[in-house]
């Protein structure tokens, strides 16, 4: 066990559980015993066969994130299919590249200014946009018919939802312990607006049948397959209203959420730690685009990327979602190392589209730039670079704080600009010159969408 080694446990920086097999299954995975008294012994055995992967803490790239490190698991291959994936895998991995020290020259955009246009609907129409009619048309088909499946009175209403999804707006704003409470007559509790849309026993009702899924025809191979329906649509509804932008990223969103479920993680360092992990493309600003929720291997990503991995797999739907959506403009992907590697970049490419990512070192073999432990003894801002031969593709090493490596397939150190920086060593503010790749990761992974 990992408690049970105090070096490992100091040195852990995630650990993720995975859903259970039958996480998609008719019978929920809750725990056995009470609510309030939750120990190991009441979990289930689907849940404490669950797989985990731990994540060791590095300072390697700590300049962005460390969570960001690769998992340091060993997949065993279930099926004859599986473990040729995995050869393939291998196979591309080992690739070998021939590097020389050239830089890239910066290509023409398709974007002249900013594409943006400002926002004149108030609060109500934007969440229209969003949840429209047919997005409440499916909860109220998949709630009433869950209902008859039950037994129950299949007679929910069309403003019902609407009411009910505007009191589950309105408690993430205005708390309370108990959500019975909003029904209380206590001045301190008791909320006239919530009072006048519906009534606490039909709220209950509602509660208790809300489903947006057909529980007879689940994807067994899916563990958010009660979900699916409506992150399908919401994708759609995402791209539909998003406006035209060049700079786009690729990471990883949490939605917070500290009950007891197997699909929760928890990310150790993040703002939010515990709640539901969701693969999120989004616009330099935040925007949604797409999302797809974390289930580890088998998350759900065509099998055409499988031999790229889970993280190319993911950058690679949401860059296909964007061909789709505008398929004559090249658009700039963003995204940490998690996500990067060659062969993704050389994918990209082959798409049309721009791409620039953190690297690990790991996977930047047969390279010639200088070493990371001689880069960090000269001076703050050092930098090395190579090109791949025949290539429009450049990894670039750079020390700051530590030493990260970048690669692009879109700019390269030039030109070189100069960024303030606060030396603890001289105690004062000192300039560092930084590539110009460095530079535009920075300001498009600014805000990421955690």
């Amino acid at each position: 066990m990992v408690e049970d080694n105090d070096d490992i446990v100091s040195q852990v920086d995630e650990i993720t559980i995975f859903p259970p097999v039958n996480a998609a299954a008719d019978l929920t995975d809750e725990d056995s015993g009470a609510e309030n008294d939750l120990t190991v012994n009441n979990l289930p055995a689907s849940q404490l066969q669950a797989p985990v992967e731990i994540v060791i803490e590095s300072n390697y790239d700590s300049y962005f994130s460390s969570d960001d490190n690769i998992p340091l698991s060993e997949l065993q291959s279930q099926n004859t299919a599986a473990s040729n994936k995995q050869k393939v895998k291998t196979k591309k991995r080992q690739m070998h590249y021939s590097w020389i020290k050239e830089d890239l020259k910066l290509p023409p955009t398709d974007f002249d200014s900013p594409t943006n246009s400002g926002i004149t609907e108030n609060p109500l129409e934007l969440f229209s946009k969003f949840f429209d009619e047919e997005v409440i048309e499916l909860i109220l088909n998949q709630s009433n018919k869950y209902a008859q499946q039950k037994n129950r009175k299949a007679n929910i209403a069309k403003q019902e939802v609407n009411a009910f999804i505007g009191v589950l707006i309105l408690s993430g704003y205005m708390q309370v312990p108990r959500r019975k409470m909003f029904w209380e007559r206590e001045k301190d509790c008791h909320n006239v607006i919530i009072t006048e849309a519906i009534t606490r026993d039909r709220f209950e009702y509602l509660f208790s049948n809300l489903h947006v899924c057909d529980n007879q025809q689940l994807d067994q191979g899916d563990k958010f397959a009660k979900l699916r329906p409506l992150s399908t649509l919401l994708n759609k509804k995402f791209m539909d209203n998003s406006s035209l932008e060049e700079m786009h990223s690729v990471d990883e969103a949490m939605v917070p959420y500290y009950g007891c479920h197997s699909c929760k993680q928890y990310i150790r360092g993040k703002p939010v730690r515990y709640g539901y992990k969701l693969w999120v493309g989004s616009t330099r600003l935040g925007y949604w685009n797409w999302f797809e929720p974390y289930q580890g291997a088998s998350t759900n990503i065509s099998e055409n990327f499988s031999e790229l991995g889970v993280g190319a797999g993911v950058v690679l739907e949401y860059a296909q979602a964007l061909r789709k959506e505008w398929p004559d403009k090249k658009c700039h992907l963003f995204f940490d190392n998690f996500f990067t590697s060659i062969p993704l970049i050389e994918k990209l490419t082959d798409w049309n589209f721009y791409a620039t990512g953190t690297v690990g070192e790991n996977r930047l073999k047969d390279i010639s730039l200088i070493d990371s432990k001689l880069i960090k003894k000269q001076r703050r801002g050092s930098y090395d670079y190579a090109k791949i031969v025949e290539q429009n593709i450049i990894a670039v090493k750079w020390h700051d704080n530590s030493v990260v490596s970048v690669c692009s397939n879109f700019s390269g150190v030039a030109p070189i600009h100069s960024v303030t920086r606060y030396s603890q060593k001289e105690k004062k503010n000192i300039q560092v010159q930084q590539p110009h790749l460095i530079q535009m990761y920075n300001t498009n992974m600014e805000c990421r969408p955690l």
